[in-house]
């Protein structure tokens, strides 16, 4: 019998985090569909692409998807072979089995389905799943470097352009010894990061971390504290550097910095975790396994 890809996205999920993954028959399918929490997972009444649903793959590429929908009612969505998006609308998950079933066969009627309106370009990341590893990002590196990098370049290359060179030579000086910090501690992110590798979901309550040769992993139940080391001082020219300390229940503490992953998206990856904020006027990050946090 015809198995097809099968997973479930909850509300707490991040979009591309699903759980339960697995070749599943049409009547495996309708078993999970059935049996998941939809009257739970509405009340976070999350309606969308993005909320709580059951997702079924085709072997050529095409995606069904089964979510909550407002005034209590269901919503299935199809996604073609080129990118459009169509719904049906219904009163109980029940009246998509016979869909359901054609989309098994590969008979899926479009013409039963309603074009979804909608002005998104890339739809499939609504469907697919996304594989969340984090390590050393350029967008992270140019978030907090790119003003420094421009700036310095672009006095440079002017004391060099302009006769007056003597006097943006020095203002050239004045400029680097002002961002010095910021160079110390980029290196130092920079070499401490290098062969990290962080894998985790916003839902998912294991996570793991390591080197690019061997990742461990761990629980967010087992996690003690989470506290970010940064400058907090109002403008603080280095105020944009983080790192993080996650100090595990059996005294364990992994850290990492912000070259890795954003102080934003490290709050969303942990909702049910409270990151405590701590005050450090240069928040270089050792290389020590463990250490004591000051409390």
């Amino acid at each position: 019998m015809r198995k097809l890809n099968c997973k479930v996205q909850y509300s707490i999920y991040e979009r591309g985090e699903f759980s339960y993954i697995g070749p599943r028959t049409f009547e495996e399918s309708i078993e999970l569909i059935n049996n998941f929490p939809w009257e739970k997972e509405r009340y976070e009444l999350f309606i969308g692409l993005d909320g709580p649903s059951v997702t079924i793959e085709s072997n050529n590429g095409c995606y069904l998807k089964i979510g909550v929908d407002y005034n209590a009612k269901f919503i299935l969505y199809y996604l073609d072979n080129n990118n459009n998006i169509y719904c049906q609308v219904g009163e109980h998950i029940s009246d998509f089995e016979s869909t359901i079933q054609n989309f098994f066969n590969d008979e899926i009627q479009i013409s039963s389905l309603n074009k979804y309106r909608d002005f998104l370009i890339a739809k499939k990341k609504y469907f697919v799943t996304k594989i969340f590893q984090f390590n050393i990002s350029v967008k992270q590196i140019l978030k907090i470097m790119l003003f420094p990098v421009v700036l310095t370049s672009f006095v440079l290359v002017t004391s060099f352009v302009e006769e007056n060179k003597p006097g943006l030579f020095l203002f050239f000086i004045l400029i680097c010894s002002f961002f010095t910090p910021h160079w110390i501690l980029f290196l130092n992110y920079l070499f401490f990061s290098k062969n990290l590798r962080l894998n985790i979901s916003r839902g998912n309550n294991t996570f793991s971390f390591g080197t690019k040769k061997q990742t461990l992993s761990y629980s967010k139940d087992n996690i003690k504290a989470i506290i970010s080391f940064n400058n907090q001082t109002y403008k603080n020219p280095w105020g944009d550097f983080y790192s993080y300390h996650i100090e595990l229940k059996s005294g364990e503490i992994l850290k990492f910095t912000n070259l890795m992953i954003g102080f934003e998206k490290m709050r969303y990856k942990f909702p049910h975790h409270i990151i405590r904020d701590k005050h450090k006027f240069f928040p270089l990050i050792k290389n020590e396994t463990k250490e004591v946090l000051a409390k």
